[in-house]
């Protein structure tokens, strides 16, 4: 194991999009994730679609320590999570 990072692959039954909410974050929604390891503790790293461009982070690489994560919510495209995030949450169940 690598003392700096180690790359682990997600389940293959999250789709292209995941909603993270944790017990620190409101929610993350994430594209190009994977699990990382730092300093022996486990992160979901990705790219992140949920906040507004005007606080200047949509797009960048967000981490979230894995311990902190209360719900992951899977999408299979971010056509689907948009959809979701504008009404779709008492319709389709995403899990």
């Amino acid at each position: 194991m690598d003392d700096v990072s180690d790359a682990l692959a997600p389940p293959t039954e999250w789709g292209a999009v995941i909603l993270v909410r944790g017990t620190i974050t409101a929610g993350a929604a994430l594209t190009d994730y994977r699990f990382e390891r730092v300093a022996g503790r486990l992160f979901l790293t990705g790219t992140e679609h949920n906040r507004g461009e005007s606080n200047g982070v949509a797009g960048l690489r967000h981490a979230i320590a894995w311990d902190t994560v209360a719900d992951v919510l899977s999408f299979r495209s971010l056509a689907e999570w948009a959809a979701w995030q504008e009404g779709g949450r008492a319709g389709d169940n995403p899990f």
